[in-house]
């Protein structure tokens, strides 16, 4: 991260962070665009882009469009569309995060409304067992003093 506050205009490398968090949690993310700029080598990036090009007139059925000399158009970029769009995309994650997480603490009190079920059976159950015992403590009681009367 160091080299990268220290580059002008360098990112910060959060992008990567949120994006792990977001697979964690289950997050689709496909069919997002990504947003990054990753700057490679011009000419092969200028190249990549005319046979692209190339290949989206051929498939058009007109491969005159795009002449070798011919700069590839590009489509204005703006600032504040950009940001925009990376604000609406982080919203967008955001509202998906607190979906889950909703999601996630009904499964949680469903848990512990089984767990809590659960517990009431097991103690009702060893009421049950107590009350037995208590009852076999009694009969042989019982069955001792009336060995004991009658001399065994």
């Amino acid at each position: 991260m160091d080299t990268c506050v220290k580059k002008k205009n360098g990112a910060l490398p959060y992008g990567l962070q949120i994006t792990t968090i977001l697979n964690h949690f289950g997050v689709d993310l496909s069919g997002e665009k990504e947003t990054r700029d990753v700057k490679k080598n011009a000419p092969v990036m200028e190249q990549v882009g005319e046979e692209a090009q190339m290949d989206e007139a051929k498939a058009a059925g007109n491969e005159d469009v795009m002449q070798e000399d011919q700069e590839p158009p590009s489509a204005p970029s703006s600032s504040s569309r950009v940001n925009e769009d990376n604000f609406q995309l982080v919203l967008g994650r955001l509202d998906s995060l607190a979906t889950s997480m909703g999601n996630i603490q009904t499964s949680i009190g469903n848990i512990q409304t089984s767990f809590d079920n659960f517990s009431s059976m097991v103690i009702k159950r060893f009421s049950t067992y107590d009350e037995h015992f208590a009852t076999l403590e009694t009969s042989m009681e019982e069955i001792n003093e009336r060995l004991i009367n009658q001399g065994i």
